[in-house]
């Protein structure tokens, strides 16, 4: 899992979206560059019944670079938020980015592009695999598991694309929020042992299901916010249009992202 970067980018140009809905100006606007999860969708080197649907062109299932969203309040300069190894095709495909390097502390405010203010925060998860020593403490909160909350006017944005748990301090932050992009790794925290791509539970690698008491749809069902789910695993059903996966995930007031979706608070 890649740890969350901010970086600032300008001149970012949203040409599909504006020919639809026309530039919107002054408000907090979220593009959702990528939406799956380490290694994107299908994985190069997989062929779990998830990604066979997409290596033989079944219509239900769409591509999906690995998670990553841009923000602004004027669709003019955009911050980029949890740049990944994808980032090239992403630019690519939305627009033309300039990165610059934006180093801050967690827990402080500071000013971004055009007005938005934003803060990162921990999430409770655990240490990147490569930093494990022995059985690594998991849902604890830590530097290198972070969440960003965007701020632009009265609109709040919070991007929390991994999570091992939902604590309080963590729910309260999500209960002031308009829109919540959340960790949609997996449906069923089983879900890679029992499909032979992998050995650790989901909560082993630092992410809590969607599935299940205490899963995500359980407990984020208080939320007010618009709840949309990101960092979507290849083996995740929820990835196919019609499953029951699905169905249980919309029945529940979520969302699912997909690339280049555009959001406007």
């Amino acid at each position: 899992m890649i740890p969350l970067v901010a970086e600032v980018c300008v001149g970012l140009e949203i040409d599909v979206y504006r020919k639809t809905h026309g530039p919107q100006m002054g408000r907090l606007t979220a593009v959702v560059l990528g939406t799956a999860a380490g290694g994107g969708f299908p994985q190069w080197n997989c062929r779990c019944p998830v990604c066979q649907l997409a290596w033989d062109g079944d219509s239900r299932v769409k591509p999906r670079t690995q998670a990553g969203l841009a923000v602004s309040a004027d669709s003019r300069d955009w911050v980029l938020i949890n740049a990944s190894p994808d980032l090239r095709a992403q630019i690519q495909a939305t627009a033309v980015l300039q990165p610059k390097q934006s180093p801050v502390a967690l827990g402080r405010h500071f000013a971004l592009a055009s007005g938005l203010n934003a803060e990162l925060f921990s999430v409770p998860g655990k240490v990147p695999l490569y930093l494990e020593i022995g059985e690594p403490e998991i849902a604890a909160e830590n530097d290198v598991n972070v969440g960003v909350e965007i701020i632009g006017g009265d609109s709040r944005l919070i991007y929390v694309p991994g999570a091992a748990a939902l604590n309080k301090s963590l729910l309260d932050r999500l209960d002031r929020a308009d829109v919540v992009l959340f960790d949609g790794t997996l449906f069923d925290d089983d879900e890679m042992i029992r499909g032979g791509t992998g050995t650790k539970t989901g909560r082993r690698m630092g992410h809590l299901p969607l599935s299940g008491a205490h899963g995500t749809l359980q407990t984020l069902a208080r939320l007010a916010a618009r709840r949309i789910l990101t960092h979507i695993n290849n083996t995740n059903p929820i990835l196919v249009d019609g499953s029951r996966e699905r169905h249980e995930v919309e029945a529940a007031g979520f969302e699912i992202a997909v690339d280049g979706m555009e959001i406007v608070i």
